[in-house]
């Protein structure tokens, strides 16, 4: 039933076979064949002839005479004569293979005894003609018994009785017998209970819808049988009924060219038997090159299958090309005939015209989904102008030469790439060749943590499970460590060595960011209630955040590399500062700072002592966004002068008569003022410079000590330690001094109408002593009363005339009364007045020769 089935879809083959359209070129090439050589050979009456080629259907042709007057026909039935064995030995294989019979069983195991025939002889021997037995037509009575009696019935055993001894040992030779055949149908009788006809019916032609094809004697004909000739007899009215019976499985069976056609097709395309079946069929032995039912022949140079077949009156031919797969079938109604070699001229046609049959493909049989440039090629085919291949589903490629460029895609999948010449007569046959496309590895790359990192850190990238691994770094392994910045890759392959490519995966190393450029946007005179922007540079990878100064408010664009801001109407000012920032880190600020009013001014430059009634100017440098300045004092009754100009940053401030004040100045713009900038200006002189002088006197030397004059001032107020004596220039900027003997600070103070300026003080160490005098040298000093009151006497020795200095200090050292005294030699006395000095201790120092005696003096008032 499985088998039947087959047929059935084989018959839909066949339509399809039949209903394509044959090349013309190559119908019109093999019926001007077919003409020329029927009419060259006077014995050949006429001949049908039919071509089955792949892709084009089938052609069939006829040239010649049935008889007088009637040419022969392409639908016409031909007996096959010989061509009848294969549909007995197809009949045979499929009992095999539905196991009713092996071909390896005996003929004893079958069928009785026969003389002559050795009952050990196997189907196969049979089939293949090395049973040795002896063809039941080897001599000339045996045909003439048939030719005798036309209308006589031959019943198998009568045949069997006309052979001679065996030839050979069963399976040691090759001998063509026809007998071998009548015993196949035999044992498919005894075998299946029904006659080899009705079987070959029912299994073959009826599934095949083979109409015209039909089994004489056992069967009624069926469509236009073609005169049959024989020595240029015309037998057509002679019973076929002795030779046929007698021929039986061996030779009885008719069909037209276009039904043989059919049938080869379908057999050898592998749709009756299975293909062990086929191959035993195919299976061609030597001597005889014979198969079973057919043998193989070489025609012009290529390996082609097939069988001849001759009766009274009929002569065929069948040639297979096993490459081309094409079947040329030609029944001829004479014997003697041309027959075969017309048949081989038109596989000749064929062989000239189309392309011929491919070479071996060559190129890689194994590849990997994704690969690209595999090249395969063929030997140049003869006849081919041109190429058509065909590739494996997801393979890519166009070629029209005998060489393709293939691309396999990442879907493609394990197939056959073909190709076939190509020409004006239609296309060869196909060479195939297997391809295994083995799957594409995956190649994708993981990083256990974020790509982008902080110097120093690592990132380790791994790729999918495969069978091994080459990165571009050179490593092997599934994972690498990473810690620089770069485009990582990884080839991978899988088991089968097919290999991939990732995608590049990019690492970037980052460090905390640096400071941000300089911050871009107004700075000055931003007042309240006003919004402003503010940008740096943008750096890649990196966020932002900004400050604002107080009393503004961001409103959009915090974390990027530019805001707005909005001053609110509290907003006076402040420092508006930016950082950047990313996974490594916070990155140094930049700062601005925004002013509403203008910025404080700067210092203030002008005379800032001795401005007692005088006239000073001041200034300060200009300062940025104001428009005019404000100047204002505290000083009473002076008077200031500015300029016109708006933004003159001079003044010039006229001084009365004043200690100290402050002048101050403030810087405007449209949003409001500064805060002030102040100077504390004196009308007393300044602090005096240097003091010159010695400092580590010895006591009982004159010294002197000066300083540079002081600006403004119109005189000095100088003190010296306790002991010492100024002795002249109290008044001025140099003095000169009687040193004591204590050490202390020698000061001045410059001084004009307003004022005593700060003190200056150079400090001297305790002075050594000097050389002391003889007692008759020496000065004695006696005051009295003391304590006193409104006046003292003072009493000393002198040891000649001179001039002397009184002069009485307080316990600071500074100067109260000074004057001068002439003395003479011996005791001397004087009188010194005390009024305006006030109750308290005093020294009073008498100099004379560049000595000093100090007595101390206690003054009480009497008030």
């Amino acid at each position: 039933m499985k088998k039947l089935i087959q047929l059935v879809i084989v018959f839909f083959t066949f339509a399809n076979a039949i209903g394509q359209s044959f090349n013309p070129n190559l119908a019109s090439k093999l019926q001007q064949k077919l003409d020329a050589l029927v009419s060259s050979n006077p014995n050949t009456k006429g001949m049908a002839a039919s071509v089955y080629y792949p892709g084009q259907g089938i052609w069939t042709g006829a040239s010649g005479l049935s008889y007088s007057g009637h040419p022969i026909t392409a639908d016409m039935e031909f007996g096959l004569a010989s061509n009848s064995k294969l549909f007995t030995s197809v009949m045979l294989l499929k009992l095999a293979e539905q196991h009713v019979l092996s071909l390896e069983d005996s003929l004893h195991e079958w069928l009785p005894n026969y003389n002559n025939i050795n009952p050990n002889v196997t189907i196969r021997q049979l089939l293949n003609h090395r049973s040795g037995i002896d063809d039941m037509f080897s001599t000339q009575a045996h045909l003439d018994s048939i030719l005798e009696k036309h209308d006589r019935i031959w019943k198998p055993e009568e045949v069997l009785k006309w052979i001679g001894p065996m030839r050979f040992t069963p399976g040691t030779n090759f001998y063509y017998s026809n007998t071998n055949y009548i015993l196949a149908g035999l044992i498919v009788k005894s075998a299946t209970g029904q006659s080899i006809a009705k079987l070959i019916r029912d299994s073959l032609l009826t599934p095949l819808q083979l109409d015209s094809t039909f089994f004489d004697v056992e069967e009624a004909p069926v469509g236009t049988i073609s005169h049959r000739w024989y020595n240029e007899i015309d037998f057509h009215d002679t019973s076929r009924l002795s030779l046929n019976s007698a021929g039986g499985p061996a030779g009885a069976i008719f069909s037209t060219v276009n039904e043989m056609a059919q049938w080869y097709h379908a057999l050898l395309d592998g749709n009756i038997l299975s293909p062990s079946s086929l191959a035993e069929l195919t299976n061609f032995l030597t001597p005889g090159n014979y198969g079973l039912g057919f043998a193989k022949y070489t025609f012009f140079g290529n390996l082609c299958w097939g069988h001849g077949g001759q009766t009274l009156g009929y002569k065929t031919r069948m040639i297979y090309d096993p490459c081309m797969k094409a079947v040329v079938c030609g029944l001829s109604n004479s014997f003697p005939s041309a027959s075969d070699g017309i048949t081989a001229s038109l596989y000749q046609v064929l062989v000239d015209y189309l392309p011929a049959c491919p070479g071996l493909i060559s190129g890689l049989t194994t590849v990997c989904q994704g690969q690209s440039n595999v090249v395969y090629t063929i030997p140049a085919i003869k006849n081919a102008t041109s190429y058509l291949w065909t590739l494996p589903d997801g393979a890519q490629g166009f070629s029209t030469t005998n060489s393709i460029n293939v691309h396999f895609g990442s879907n493609a999948v394990s197939g056959m790439i073909s190709v076939r010449g190509v020409n004006d007569y239609g296309e060869g046959a196909i060479a195939k060749l297997a391809i295994t496309v083995n799957p594409m590895p995956n190649a994708i790359i993981t990083a256990n943590g974020p790509t982008t990192i902080c110097q120093g850190s690592k990132v380790v990238l791994t790729a999918n499970q495969a069978s091994s691994y080459l990165w571009n770094t050179a490593a092997k392994t599934q994972s690498i460590e990473v810690a620089t910045a770069g485009n990582y890759i990884v080839t991978v392959t899988n088991s089968y060595g097919c290999k991939a490519v990732s995608n590049p995966t990019t690492v970037k190393v980052i460090t905390i960011p640096g400071m941000p450029d300089p911050i871009v946007g107004q700075t000055f005179a931003v007042c309240a209630n006003s919004s402003g922007t503010y940008s740096v540079t943008q750096v890649n990878d990196v966020q932002y955040y900004w400050t604002p100064p107080p009393g503004s408010t961001i409103t959009q664009g915090q974390g990027t590399n530019s805001i707005s801001i909005n001053f609110n109407g509290n907003f006076i000012g402040g420092s508006l500062s930016v950082l950047m920032y990313n996974a490594c880190g916070l990155g140094p600020k930049r700062k601005i700072t925004i002013s509403s009013v203008p910025a404080v001014p700067g210092s203030i430059v002008g005379k800032v002592y001795a401005n007692c009634n005088a006239t000073s100017s001041y200034s300060i440098r200009t300062v940025e966004s104001a428009l005019n300045y404000t100047w204002t004092t505290d000083i009473p009754g002076a008077e200031i002068t500015t300029f016109q100009s708006p933004g003159d940053t001079a003044v010039s401030i006229k001084f009365q008569q004043f200690y100290s004040g402050y002048i101050q100045v403030s810087a405007n713009n449209n949003c409001g003022s500064s805060a002030p900038r102040k100077l504390l200006v004196y009308g007393v002189p300044s602090v005096a410079g240097t003091i010159f002088g010695n400092t580590s006197p010895c006591a009982g030397t004159t010294q002197n000590y000066y300083i540079a004059a002081v600006t403004g001032a119109t005189s000095y107020q100088w003190t010296v330690p306790t002991g010492s004596v100024i002795i002249s220039g109290s008044n001025t900027n140099n003095i000169k001094v009687l040193i004591g003997a204590n050490g202390g600070d020698v000061s001045v103070i410059a001084k004009n109408a307003c004022g005593n300026g700060p003190i200056k003080k150079l400090t001297i160490t305790v002075p050594c002593q000097s050389i002391k005098q003889p007692d008759d040298m020496g000065l004695s000093l006696s005051v009295y009363p003391n304590p006193c009151n409104e006046s003292v006497h003072l009493s000393f020795n002198e040891t000649k005339f001179g001039t002397g200095l009184i002069q009485i200090t307080d316990f600071k050292g500074t100067l109260l009364q000074e004057f001068q005294h002439a003395y003479g030699s011996g005791r001397n006395t004087a009188i010194v007045q005390l009024n305006g000095i006030s109750s308290g201790i005093y020294s009073l120092h008498w100099i004379s020769n560049d000595k000093i005696k100090t007595v101390k003096l206690i003054k009480i008032n009497s008030n």
